[in-house]
């Protein structure tokens, strides 16, 4: 976790992000609240440090989300999703939801990168589990874009399909809930995206 955590800020220090975050709302220091945890002697304590760690984890996501709606060139906004994505950050999933095209064109100055795929906001979604699976429904009845059926498609199958035996078991169970939702469906022309998608699972 400590690694992570490094690992995390010194990004950020290399995005030249930390100034944005600081405005926008104080760091979470996580040295701090390993130590307040360590040091805890009753459970009263310790829940305490729990209490403030979240409270403080909460902050930091919120000012990242910020960052993303104040609309901050793409370099930023794609490190911005990752570090969400890596924080599991399930509060920014309707934000993250809007930008799943984002597309990474390899940059000759990244030496260290990409830590990310081609869509790095696909895979943050994805590493926020199964609360993305609605918001990635939305996408594809609310949109003809082949590129955002496709890509919200892949967040269900690869959210369904995490820990299965087989990649063919996600992409069944994917297809059964985009096949549910379209049952459910009375719109025809969201109906119709739904059955759209349906294509990106064979």
């Amino acid at each position: 976790m400590r690694r992570k955590t490094i690992s995390l800020i010194a990004l950020l220090l290399t995005c030249g992000l930390c100034v944005c975050v600081l405005i926008a709302g104080e760091q979470p220091n996580m040295k701090d609240f390993s130590l307040a945890l360590s040091q805890a002697k009753t459970l009263d304590e310790f829940e305490k440090a729990t209490i403030e760690a979240q409270e403080r984890r909460l902050e930091f996501i919120n000012s990242l989300i910020r960052m993303l709606r104040s609309k901050t060139d793409e370099e930023k906004t794609i490190r911005i999703c990752y570090i969400l994505g890596e924080y599991r950050a399930t509060e920014a999933i309707f934000d993250l939801a809007k930008l799943i095209t984002l597309e990474y064109k390899a940059n000759v100055n990244d030496k260290k990168y990409p830590r990310w795929s081609r869509y790095p906001v696909q895979e943050a979604l994805i590493k926020c589990g199964s609360r993305s699976i609605p918001y990635m429904l939305r996408n594809i009845e609310s949109s003809d874009n082949k590129q955002v059926q496709e890509l919200s498609a892949g967040v269900i199958w690869q959210v369904i399909g995490e820990g299965l035996k087989h990649v063919l078991d996600g992409k069944v169970y994917a297809r059964m809930i985009i096949e549910k939702r379209m049952n459910e469906e009375t719109d025809f022309v969201k109906k119709a995206r739904l059955k759209s998608s349906l294509g990106f699972l064979k």
